[in-house]
């Protein structure tokens, strides 16, 4: 007779099952509900610390890796030198920020004296100077320099706030002239993320994304049509910015085989990237890479993949357009690469926006100068065979596009020339 079949054994597995239930109806009906309550605090409590325990350990197994390299473009290398040398936060801004942060919800906060706001004028003043010549740079070959695309594409945030507290990034919204997407544009062409607008990470620096958060904040389309063609998306900024992807993934892929073969791939890769969530996004879509040395490898069959992707913008714009709206443009790819397409498959609506736009221009300035005639004959970019509408309204002349609004696809984009109209018109 097996042991599980005898009187005993079987006995005794009754009363540990009974004993089992008891307790649970003791803890769940018994107990008052504050005792459970302070129980199941405790609880959390415990698994809180474990978890602040586990993440220590991590930050620590994460820097006992080497560091990667850091050889930047000059260009990068010279601007982090001087937000490095920008002075320390003034006391009297420290205080005067310090006080309105201490200011009830509702209560107003009090104005800045004189010499609070004339510090805080020269904080702007020199932040914008050490910014200024990096903004005025001529394209840079991010390729050559993963390591700085690796900087901008994790560490924006972080560059933005350098020295710490010298929180002005958002004075680049305000000026056209201050503008990142110039240096930026071909940092790369994959969009790792979907919210580009709200991130500072690989969702908010591929090169189309950077181009519509120029067209959005810093763009007219009835005033611009210099600064429109000059920062417009082309195709060579797809094909630079996926070498410039390229050049990082082999970057990262050489990082990693430099490190002892069971390392594992979270740390190796958050070491690297000194960004957890990105290198979470990633991994997350490769749960079967456990090594730094197995995710090495994938990597590298990335960067093949990338360069498959580089072929593709070299087909005649029918083609290229036809290719990123076929069923098939996934196929055979990566995991993350079949994830971070969404840039290219944005690039041609991005293109057309500018172009749009572009035309509108270029028929309000022909309406300006009298000539209707000539706006009529402008190709709508948006409806191939077609010309841009021109209509007469109570609000002046009207001229649009069949390219839909953004968020309202009922509503054609257009622009109006308000009456009188320009001397000389043959409307």
């Amino acid at each position: 007779m097996r042991i599980w079949e005898r009187p005993a054994p079987r006995l005794l597995a009754v009363f540990v099952v009974l004993g089992l239930f008891g307790w649970w109806v003791f803890r769940a009906v018994s107990l008052s509900p504050s005792a459970r309550n302070l129980f199941e605090e405790d609880q959390a409590v415990a698994w809180a610390a474990k978890s602040v325990a586990q993440e220590e350990r991590l930050a620590q197994e994460i820097q006992k890796l080497p560091a990667p390299s850091e050889d930047h473009a000059p260009e990068v290398a010279a601007l982090l030198k001087r937000l490095q040398d920008l002075p320390p936060v003034p006391y009297l801004v420290q205080i005067a920020r310090q006080r309105d942060a201490a200011v009830r919800e509702g209560e107003a906060t009090r104005p800045w004296d004189g010499a609070e706001q004339t510090a805080i004028d020269r904080m702007s003043e020199s932040y914008l100077k050490a910014w200024e010549p990096f903004f005025q740079c001529p394209s840079i070959p991010w390729d050559q320099y993963p390591d700085s695309i690796r900087l901008f594409r994790c560490s924006l945030s972080r560059i933005l706030d350098t020295p710490s507290g010298y929180n002005f990034s958002s004075l680049f919204l305000l000026f056209p002239d201050l503008n990142l997407f110039k240096p930026l544009r071909q940092l790369g062409a994959l969009r790792f993320g979907t919210d580009f607008l709200l991130q500072n990470g690989w969702a908010a620096l591929d090169t189309v994304a950077l181009a519509e958060n120029t067209r959005i904040f810093f763009l007219d389309s009835a005033q611009s049509s210099d600064l429109l063609f000059e920062l417009s998306a082309q195709i060579e900024d797809i094909r630079m910015g996926l070498r410039s992807d390229r050049a990082l993934f082999l970057s990262a892929a050489q990082y990693l085989e430099s490190l002892p073969p069971d390392t594992s791939a979270t740390i190796a890769l958050q070491r690297f990237l000194g960004n957890k969530d990105h290198a979470d996004w990633f991994l997350k879509r490769v749960p079967e890479i456990k090594t730094a040395n197995r995710l090495a490898q994938y990597l590298r069959q990335d960067a093949d993949q990338i360069l498959n992707l580089e072929s593709k913008t070299f087909l005649p714009a029918p083609a290229w357009r036809q290719w990123l709206e076929g069923e098939n443009t996934a196929l055979g790819l990566s995991p993350t690469l079949q994830d971070s397409l969404q840039g290219l498959r944005d690039f041609e609506k991005i293109r057309l926006s500018y172009q749009v736009s572009m035309a509108l221009c270029q028929a309000l300035k022909n309406v300006q100068n009298g000539d209707v005639t000539r706006a009529r004959e402008i190709a709508d970019p948006a409806q191939p065979g077609a010309f841009l509408l021109i209509e007469e309204s109570e609000r002046g002349l009207i001229i649009s596009s069949a390219l839909p609004l953004l968020g309202n696809p009922t509503t054609r984009t257009s622009i109006v020339f308000p009456p009188p109209y320009a001397h000389g018109s043959d409307h």
